[in-house]
Parts: structure tokens; C-alpha cells; sequence
């Protein structure tokens, strides 16, 4: 919704029965309007002087009117505006005729033009709203948003080119007039009316595919196309056809609405609207012409001059939060009615006009505005009678002015007029015994700058007559401290009762009695005026000097605050001596970030102030007199030691009685504080006495037998010479053991490389890092000899003394152990050797071993054989006394000798038989 002319107006007051609303309108020139005498001349010329003056009478008052606006014949008197009850005398009517049309009316859109011509006997405004180029849209709306909760009528033409019309013989396309053309009801500005709302089929309220609709409008018209959610009742024309001409169809007349988001609410079938056709238009519309030439033809026989036009009455009452607007044909039987549901913030302040929108089929449409009536918005602004702090002042009530909304009301001290048939008003402010009239503010944002403008908004208007009181002023003299200077006398300003609340006090006729009690000031030592305060703590400062104090509405007294003249206390530094570079760095740093001097005023206080003390130093403060400042506050001058050891001088600039300063300078001396070099040891603590930033000597450590000394884990026997910083200096001493003796293994390179190692290390860590390295060393060496000795007393055990092999090994390790006594054999070769030697031991006890195996196997393959033969023996014997027994006679004899050499593992056995 684009942004109102007005504020809402309060439905709740029927009384105003507001309808309209203008910023800035300072004269109504339309309609029965009035405005005053001095206009009429000026309007009359502007008129051409074509229009005449007629003597009207009312509220007994003589009116002249120049054509339809009234202006008062009288020279309006001027009243004081807590007297003035109706600033309009009662008139709040308004009317727009057809001869006021491009005054009052505001045209937007692609199809909107005018034309001048005459109407009825009379000069007529004729709008057109779509032209002859079709996809276009226009309207033309009253130019201020009405008041929905105020009654209206409305008397206009609409103006067609033609009916729709069905296509001609052989084939003819239909002549369609449009889409729509009627009156609208529209929450947006006036002046957007014709470029909001989509074109065409949504009829220049809805959405369509490039313009969002207008949420909840409400139109009344008639729609020439039937498009998806129309009347049912519409019939589009149609083509003609090889034998006939096409259907003319129909148009239609009733009412369409938008939803909230600006969607073209359906039609229900046809409910509420009217069909009306070439036959039955003039009956049920009232349209009258001789109509469009040709059936094709777009245009108007000219732009003044409409085919076909239909005098409507339009009429918009209000009650109870719903309004009726009725459509009623002048000529015609059509009447419709419409209720609609009036919403404070929606649709409470709408734009009223006329509206036409076409799509691909087009005519020019539009409409001839005869006459508008209204009953202006009126509404009250109170007056209320106040004193500078915003009081009512007592025995002086508020009143309330009724008035026109947008007339302008205004006090003014001469030349003023109330002005009861204008629109511009002005007032003298009321004499109230013991005030002063001052000045007048206006509206709820106190503006200044009048007049008012009457808002539709009762809250809004508000005129303030401000009044001050009359009073007096006393001055009192006072030291920056707000000690009352007794040397200089008070002042009283406004004796004469003619000063008041919010005036200078330097328009006092008196003010010369102050300017002489400032001059007695000055001789006191005072160099004028440092500001001027309501109060004698001088908490509330009014300004530099009594230019700012005022009167007020009642009497007072300001004191005023004399300059003191400045002071100044030096500062100077003596520096410590025979300091480091970095010493005397902190000492110069020290001093560049301290003050070298303290300014201020006669009996102020010091300002804040840092006397830097270097850490590892001490500041000595004296004042000009040679006394020592210390930290007791009990002391007019005193010290406040910070947290980061500087000091505050807390004091102030005192004068002695012949105004000397009384404390004109310190001096601040610097010395070193005492330090210490600290020998820190595991068990014990010695220290050398010195002085921060000072220098200190070398110091021997003490040794400890079998120990190696590291100064901060460096090796050192003594702790170095240096400069101390702000503060002791602590070497911390640390002992290691020394490398235990390698015994027969010392000459072995891997122990001697060690040792080396352990001798060269510079660094705590670097050192037990070699030792234990030293320490492995040793014991590898030490366990490869003792591995060596084993394995050669293992040579005599084994009895393989005589075997090469063992013998070759057993000669290399002993040369290996001399070469390693000797410092030319390593750790590793000596194992190497070892190693050899109880290889070639194994060896030869593996040799040893098979050969016994195998001679084991030979001996008892030997007896494997005997028992074979034994067994082969034993077999013959069988035999032969098998034979014996079966023959016992066939042989005289028979014998065996058997002889076993066993020695050679064989038995041979011989048979003889005899």
C-alpha cells in the first residue's frame, strides 16, 4: 500500500465525518470553498475576469463568489485565539463540478489524456482512459485518499466507442471493445492509480504475469471480455462465418474485488452482475449515441466527443464499520450495491476514480467526472496556555479550536486575521497579568515555525502560547572552588520588574551595577569570568559568562565563576652517575616521561602527575625549600607511590600573602639501589655486594674433588665479570662427576674417543650426555676382553689345542688383545676375534662328534654281520643233523670244524664226511 496523503483518522469520532485530506494546502479554490477578501482580486484577474461576483449571505456575514469559490467581502477582524470556538464559522462543505476536473483530479497510466469540451451546457473535463493502440491501461482518481468512515456522491459519465460486436460476413473477426472501464476503489496514492494493478484480463486490479495486483481494491464497471473466473453471463463475440455474421455476444456490469495479496477474486457464476447487449444497453445503462461509425473502428469520433455515454450516480455511506457504495444508471434501470467491510490500516483510506484496462482487443474508453460532493474532515486542535517549563499557567485553562483539516492556524503578534471563510487563520495571544508572551509552538514536535497545519488526527494538533514569568536575578561572585569571594558584593538584576522568564539577564536595564562588580574582581587578583553556574556546587554550568543565565518564573541566583590567574611549579632531575648504557637509557627514559613542571590555577589542586622512577633506582623528591616529600597524607603536600613504583606530587598552588607562589619548584635526584652477585650452589649461597647498573668482577667457584663445575650448565671454574641490570644477578653453580678410570680397556680407541668426548663438552647437557656414552663405552670393551679370556680357556679345556683352525684362531685373538692393549685394535675387533676362536672350537668339536658317530655305525654294522653268519650257521647245523636223521647208516663218518676269527668279524665252517 503506498504511503497515505493523511494520517488515519480516528473512527471513533463520527463528529469529524472526515473525507479528505492535503499537506501544505494553504487555500481551497474549488467547489463552495472560501477563502478570504484578500484573494479576490488576485482570483478574479486570474479568472480572465470572465467569471461574475455574486453577494452571497452567510452567518450574516456578506460573501462575494468568483465563479464557485466564496470569499468574504469583510476585513475579518482579529481575535484572541482563547475566544475562537469554530475557526470556519461553521462551513466545512466541498464540491467539485466538471469544470474543476484537472484541479481537483490526478491522471496516471499509459491511456490517460484530457480533453476540454462542454457537457450539458457547461465546460466538462474528458478523460480518456484506454486509446486506440490496445495493451494499455489509465485512470484518473480524486487527488487525495478519502476517509472511508465519511459518506460521498459521485456523478460521471462512462464513455464507450462501442459495444462488443461479432465479426462480418465471410469470416470476420470479432470486434471486441475491451476488457474493462469503470469506477475504483484502491488503497494506493491517487497519482499511482493508473500503474498499479495488471492489465488486460485483470481487468487493472489484479496480478498478472508483470504487475502485481492491488491488494484489496474494490472496483464497480462493466467487463467486456470473459476470461477464466468472470461472470459466467459474459459472451465474447465471435467470428463471422461464410454465411453470417459472428455473435455480438454480451458485456456486463457488477462489482470486483481483490484479496489481500491482490489476486482477482472468482466470480460465483454470474451472482451480481448484469448482461447488457447492443438491444438493451440504452434500457439497462443508459447509454445514448449514435454509436461507432464502423464496427472496427477503436476511436471516439473525437476526443471530446464519445460514441456512446451513460450518466451514473455513484453513492458512498458509512456505519458501523461497513460501507455501502450504490451504482445507479441516471437513464437506465441498473442499480447495484455493494457492502464493504472497512478495516482501520487496510482499506480505512482508499483512492477514489475511474479505471480502464485492455488487452489484445481494445477501444477507447473512458469517462466525463460532472461532480463530486463532500463534507471536508474537520477536526479540533487544542490550545493550551503554558509557562517556559511547559506548565499551564493558573487561572488560564486550555481551549479548543474547531477547523477545517489542512487549514492553518498561527498566532501572530500583528496583522492578524481569523479569517472565518478562508483557510488560513491567524490569532493574537491572550494578556495574562504578571507573563510575558514569548512565542507559540506547533504540532506534537513542538515546531517553532508556524502555522499549524490541522492534521485529521486530533493528538496532532497542538498550539502551545508560551508566556514567561517576570523575576529577578541575583549574582554571587565565587572562586573556582565555589568559595563566595567576600571582596566582591552580590549583584541584584531585574529590580525594575520589567524582565521575565527566559530573557538575558545582560537586557537588565541594571547591568551596569554587575560589570562594576566584575571590575572590583579583576583588582583581586581575578582575570574574569571562567562560567556561569545555576547552583553553588557549580555542578550546572548555564555558560562562559552571564550572557547565558536567564530569567526564570521565578527569582534566582546564579553565581558566577571568576578566572584565577595561572600558576606554574617546576620540576628538575638530578641524575645518578657511572651507570651502564642501559642504566642511564632507563634513567633518560624516566625523565622524558615525567612532567617538568605543574601548571594550573591560583588554589587549585596539582594535575594529575607520574614522576617515573627507573626499576632498579630511587627517587628522592624535595620542594624549593629543601624539605623531603613523603607519603603522609596528613601532609598539605604529600606523595602517592603507584603500583608501578612511580610517584604522584599531590599539592596544590597556594599563594603566600604577597601572592607569591608558595611552593615555586621541586627536584627530583635519582640513585642506584643495592644489588647483589649471587653465587647460587646446591647447598649453600655466597654473594659480592654492588649497585644496579654497576659493574661486577669475575669469582671463583668452588671445586669439589672428583667433580667437573658448570656455571648456568656451562663448564667453568669461575663465574664471569658483567653489569648488573635493575636488579641481583644469580649464576647458579652445578657439579658432575668426573669419568671413572678405564683399567686395562683405556687404551682401546672407542674408550679413549669417548673420553675425548666427555673432556671436550662445554655444556651441562652435553657433558652427562658423553659420560654416559664413556660410561658404555668402557663397559663394552671391558666385556669383550672378558669374553676373550673365556673363550681361550675354553681352548685347553676342549683338547683342540692341535687343530689348525682353533690354533689359527687362538694366535690371531692374542694378537688382536695386544693390538687392543696397545690402543690399535677396537672394542669390535676384539669381539670380531672372539667370535672367530668359539666358531673354530665348535667346528672342531663338530668334527670330533661325527667322526664318532660314524665309527659307532661301522662297529655295529660288524656285529649286524656276525649275527647274520651265527645265524647262518646255526641254519647248516640244522640242517645236516636233519640229514643225519633220515639216514642214520648212509655214512660212517661225519665231522665238523668250525673256527671263528673274530678279530676279523668272520666265521668260516667247514663239513667233512668220512
Amino acid at each position: 500500500m503506498e504511503k497515505n496523503d493523511f494520517a488515519k483518522a480516528n473512527t471513533q469520532q463520527a463528529k469529524h465525518r472526515r473525507m479528505w485530506v492535503t499537506a501544505g494546502m494553504t487555500a481551497l479554490t474549488v467547489g463552495a470553498s472560501i477563502a478570504g477578501p484578500e484573494l479576490l482580486d488576485e482570483v478574479q484577474t486570474d479568472l480572465g475576469n470572465n467569471e461574475p461576483r455574486t453577494t452571497v449571505t452567510k452567518d450574516s456575514s456578506p460573501l462575494v463568489k468568483v465563479g464557485n469559490v466564496l470569499f468574504s467581502s469583510r476585513t475579518a477582524a482579529a481575535e484572541t485565539i482563547n475566544n475562537v470556538v469554530d475557526a470556519n464559522g461553521g462551513n466545512h462543505s466541498f464540491k467539485s463540478t466538471q469544470t474543476q476536473v484537472t484541479t481537483n483530479f490526478t491522471g496516471s497510466g499509459t491511456g490517460f489524456s484530457n480533453a476540454s469540451g462542454s457537457y450539458d451546457g457547461q465546460s466538462a473535463t474528458f478523460t480518456t482512459l484506454t486509446n486506440s493502440s490496445g495493451q494499455d491501461q489509465g485512470a484518473i482518481a480524486f487527488n487525495k485518499q478519502l476517509d472511508m468512515t465519511a459518506s460521498w456522491t459521485l456523478k460521471f459519465n462512462l464513455n464507450l466507442t462501442k459495444y462488443n460486436t461479432g465479426g462480418a460476413l465471410a469470416y470476420g473477426d470479432s470486434n471486441g471493445a475491451g476488457d474493462f472501464l469503470g469506477l475504483v476503489l484502491a488503497p494506493v496514492a491517487p497519482n499511482k492509480l493508473g500503474t498499479s494493478g495488471g492489465g488486460g484480463g485483470a481487468l487493472g486490479i489484479g496480478t498478472d504475469d508483470k504487475t502485481a495486483g492491488i491488494p484489496n481494491a474494490v472496483q464497480w464497471g462493466i467487463d467486456f471480455y470473459q476470461n477464466e473466473g468472470d461472470a459466467t453471463s459474459l459472451v465474447n463475440p465471435s467470428k463471422g462465418n461464410l454465411l453470417s455474421s459472428g455473435d455480438n455476444g454480451n458485456q456486463v456490469a457488477g462489482f470486483r474485488t481483490t484479496d489481500a495479496n491482490g489476486k482477482l477474486n472468482t466470480v460465483n457464476g454470474s451472482e451480481g452482475f448484469t448482461a447488457f447487449d447492443h438491444g438493451t444497453g440504452t434500457a439497462v445503462m443508459g447509454f445514448t449515441g449514435e454509436g461507432p461509425a464502423s464496427d472496427t473502428d477503436p476511436d471516439w469520433k473525437g476526443a471530446s466527443d464519445p460514441n456512446l455515454e451513460a450518466p451514473m450516480t455513484a453513492t458512498y455511506t458509512y456505519a458501523n464499520g461497513v460501507g455501502t457504495l450504490t451504482i445507479k444508471a441516471d437513464n437506465g434501470s441498473y442499480t447495484a450495491t455493494k457492502q464493504i467491510t472497512i478495516t482501520d490500516g487496510v482499506n480505512s483510506t482508499m483512492s477514489v476514480g475511474f479505471k480502464a484496462s485492455d488487452g489484445t482487443k481494445y477501444s477507447q474508453k473512458g469517462v466525463t467526472i460532472r461532480e463530486f460532493d463532500l463534507t471536508l474532515p474537520t477536526a479540533d486542535t487544542k490550545v493550551n496556555y503554558i509557562d517556559k517549563e511547559g506548565n499551564a499557567i493558573s487561572g488560564q485553562a486550555s481551549t479548543t479550536i474547531k477547523s477545517n483539516v489542512n487549514d492553518t492556524l498561527g498566532i501572530v503578534t500583528s496583522g492578524a486575521s481569523t479569517n472565518t471563510t478562508g483557510t488560513a487563520h491567524t490569532f493574537t495571544a491572550p494578556t495574562i497579568a504578571g507573563y510575558t508572551y514569548t512565542g507559540t509552538t506547533y504540532g506534537t514536535s513542538k515546531s517553532t515555525t508556524g502555522p499549524l497545519t490541522v492534521s485529521d488526527t486530533d493528538a496532532n494538533n497542538i498550539i502551545n502560547v508560551q508566556y514567561a514569568k517576570n523575576s529577578k536575578i541575583t549574582t554571587v561572585f565565587v572562586d573556582q572552588n565555589g568559595h563566595v569571594l567576600s571582596t566582591v558584593p552580590s549583584v541584584e538584576l531585574g529590580t525594575a520588574g520589567t524582565n521575565y522568564d527566559g530573557q538575558k539577564a545582560t537586557a537588565a536595564a541594571d547591568y551596569a551595577d554587575y560589570t562594576a562588580a566584575l571590575a572590583t574582581a579583576k583588582s583581586n587578583g581575578y582575570t574574569g569570568v571562567s562560567g556561569v553556574c545555576s547552583d553553588s556546587a557549580l555542578t550546572t554550568k548555564l555558560g562562559a559568562d552571564l550572557s547565558a543565565a536567564t530569567f526564570g518564573n521565578t527569582d534566582k541566583t546564579v553565581y558566577v565563576q571568576l578566572t584565577p590567574a595561572p600558576q606554574t611549579a617546576t620540576i628538575t632531575y638530578n641524575k645518578a652517575t657511572g651507570l651502564s648504557t642501559a642504566g642511564s637509557t632507563a634513567q633518560d627514559n624516566a625523565v622524558s616521561a615525567s612532567p617538568t613542571s605543574l601548571t594550573g590555577v591560583t588554589n587549585d589542586k596539582y594535575p594529575a602527575n607520574t614522576i617515573q622512577v627507573p626499576a632498579g633506582m630511587t627517587a628522592t623528591i624535595k620542594d624549593a625549600a629543601g624539605n623531603t616529600l613523603d607519603t603522609d597524607t596528613s601532609k598539605a603536600t604529600h606523595l602517592v607511590k603507584n603500583s608501578d613504583g612511580s610517584y604522584t606530587i599531590v599539592g596544590a598552588f597556594s599563594l603566600t600573602s604577597s601572592g607569591a607562589l608558595a611552593v615555586p619548584s621541586y627536584t627530583v635526584t635519582y640513585t642506584a639501589n643495592a644489588v647483589k652477585m649471587i653465587q647460587q650452589y646446591p647447598d649453600e649461597t655466597r654473594s659480592n655486594a654492588g649497585t644496579a647498573y654497576g659493574t661486577y668482577s669475575a669469582a671463583g667457584v668452588v671445586q669439589k674433588s672428583g667433580y667437573v663445575s658448570f656455571v648456568d650448565s656451562t663448564k667453568a671454574n669461575q663465574t664471569p665479570a658483567g653489569t648488573f641490570g635493575a636488579t641481583d644477578k644469580t649464576y647458579t653453580i652445578t657439579y658432575e662427576a668426573v669419568p671413572a678410570t678405564a683399567g686395562e680397556v683405556a687404551n682401546e680407541p672407542t674408550v679413549t674417543a669417548a673420553l675425548a668426548a666427555v673432556n671436550a663438552a662445554t655444556t651441562e647437557t652435553d657433558y652427562k650426555a658423553a659420560l654416559a656414552a664413556y660410561n658404555t663405552a668402557v663397559s663394552d670393551a671391558q666385556t669383550a676382553r672378558d669374553n676373550a679370556e673365556t673363550a681361550a680357556k675354553a681352548v685347553d679345556s676342549s683338547g683342540f689345542s692341535t687343530v689348525t683352525a682353533v690354533s689359527d684362531a687362538q694366535t690371531n685373538l692374542n694378537n688382536v688383545l695386544a693390538q687392543a692393549a696397545a690402543g690399535q685394535a677396537t672394542t669390535q675387533q676384539v669381539i670380531d676375534a672372539t667370535t672367530a676362536l668359539q666358531t673354530a672350537i665348535s667346528d672342531a668339536q663338530a668334527a670330533l662328534d661325527a667322526a664318532k658317530a660314524q665309527a659307532k655305525t661301522d662297529i655295529q654294522a660288524n656285529i649286524d654281520d656276525i649275527n647274520t653268519q651265527i645265524t647262518q650257521i646255526q641254519a647248516d647245523i640244522d640242517a645236516i643233523q636233519a640229514l643225519a636223521d633220515r639216514n642214520p647208516g648212509g655214512y660212517n663218518h661225519c665231522w665238523f670244524i668250525g673256527r671263528c676269527a673274530t678279530t676279523l668279524g668272520k666265521c668260516t665252517i667247514t663239513t667233512y664226511a668220512g
